[in-house]
């Protein structure tokens, strides 16, 4: 209730800068949206340097990016992202939003993960009820070649939000972690639910085809990855973003001999 009743800022327009910020942070979403609502929120950290939600929707601006391969620089974009990391630790902010999104963008834009993991544990901390931080520890999980931890975060974040406009995440979550445990079967059916519910979404696809792979659909993940192809025709073997956040090794060889298996070209 205390924390409730606190105000984050008492700068109206620093607050109608997030605002504005928002409709365009999450997908969908396109590069001059993103890159929009990225100055949004540099305009209302500028406006009230304290005003720690507007850093989490940069951090969630400069996730988009790498995930989608928009930044031109992505040396800039790291040198940005720990900026905004080190300003969030500075503030001592008990905002879970913020410091779970900052968490979640240090370890999938590969930029310091011991860093990324404590602060979606400081936000867990912070607020025990905030659903989407359970989704982003479930992340850091698998990728880091987790599996029963991260199902139950991601089973957590579903039961907290059952009607989250992310809740694809959570179904995509899920076959992440039954992938790791060699449960492809399960993990098939949740990739299933989760394109039938973001048919388009880039990771859904690049996890579907690891499914696909792993349970003996060769067909269906060679259908998935020529979708992926007209998606992003530059994509190949050698990119050094294929892997997305994932740091264990088995996960990023697993995923090699899936996207290979699936007619990813050279």
């Amino acid at each position: 209730m205390e924390r409730a009743s606190r105000r984050p800022t008492s700068n109206v327009d620093a607050v109608t800068e997030f605002y504005r910020g928002l409709p365009h942070v999450y997908w969908p979403t396109s590069p001059d949206k993103n890159d929009a609502a990225l100055q949004h929120f540099k305009n209302a950290i500028a406006l009230d340097p304290r005003f720690a939600p507007a850093y989490g929707g940069a951090a969630m601006c400069l996730v988009w990016r790498r995930s989608n391969r928009w930044p031109l620089d992505i040396a800039s974009d790291d040198a940005l992202l720990l900026s905004f990391a080190e300003r969030v630790k500075e503030l001592d902010t008990d905002d879970a939003s913020a410091l779970s999104i900052m968490g979640f963008a240090l370890f999938f834009n590969k930029v310091n993960f011991d860093a990324g993991i404590e602060l979606v544990s400081s936000a867990i901390r912070s607020n025990p009820n905030f659903a989407q931080a359970y989704n982003f520890r479930g992340f850091i999980q698998v990728w880091d070649g987790g599996s029963d931890g991260a199902i139950a975060d991601f089973e957590h974040f579903m039961r907290l939000s059952p009607r989250d406009p992310g809740l694809y995440s959570g179904m995509l979550g899920m076959a992440y972690g039954h992938c790791n445990a060699g449960r492809y079967a399960e993990a098939a059916t949740w990739i299933d639910r989760a394109i039938g519910v973001s048919p388009y979404h880039i990771a859904v696809l690049r996890v579907a085809i690891l499914c696909y792979v792993g349970v003996g659909r060769l067909e269906d993940a060679q259908r998935v990855m020529t979708t992926l192809l007209r998606l992003v025709p530059n994509w190949r073997q050698s990119n050094p973003q294929t892997y997305w956040g994932a740091r264990s090794p088995v996960l990023i060889s697993k995923m090699y001999e899936a996207f290979v298996k699936a007619g990813l070209p050279e």
